[in-house]
């Protein structure tokens, strides 16, 4: 079963979920709010979850950067 947190839905006007948000941040195709948008569409209606697809993507970017430096050093 999937955890709450990925079916919390981010963008409300298309559906989108934080999970999917995190994934297209991880798989590196985005690392701004603009660059999600292109993926997922997430935040071209109101607008109004821009700041937490800013968050969603802050914490996943550092996630990735501190798996990657863990990578380089074990």
């Amino acid at each position: 079963m999937k955890s709450p947190a990925n079916r919390k839905i981010l963008c409300a006007c298309l559906g989108v979920t934080e999970s999917r948000v995190a994934a297209c941040v991880r798989s590196g195709r985005a690392c701004s709010v603009n660059e999600v948008m292109a993926c997922t569409e997430a935040g071209t209606g109101c607008t109004a979850c821009h700041k937490d697809i800013e968050a969603v993507v802050e914490r996943n970017t550092r996630a990735a950067d501190a798996s990657v430096a863990q990578r380089a050093t074990g």
